[in-house]
């Protein structure tokens, strides 16, 4: 393996756990169980794969890489602008 796809497996596994860290830490101020329905499954998604699967089991992706990276990107964004929508609904 080359340097170039060592540096890029090292920097993909950073903006993973970053990714994960988001999504765990964004529903802090609010109780799990209130979550809605789409909330609790997003939740739990992000958590399987991003925590899960990559990190605990090592089953990272091998191939698409910068495509997945973005479409993990995009749906981690998405969870957390659904999270700040809930919460000014109900301020």
């Amino acid at each position: 393996m080359s340097r170039q796809a060592i540096s890029l497996c090292i920097l993909s596994l950073i903006y993973l756990w970053t990714l994960y860290n988001a999504a765990r830490v964004a529903p802090l101020g609010m109780v799990k169980r209130s979550f809605s329905s789409p909330h609790r499954e997003r939740f739990g998604e992000i958590i399987h794969t991003l925590y899960i699967k990559y990190f605990y089991e090592g089953c990272y992706p091998s191939e698409r890489v910068e495509e997945d990276l973005q479409r993990w990107l995009g749906k981690v964004k998405a969870y957390i602008k659904g999270l700040e929508a809930g919460v000014k609904t109900l301020s």
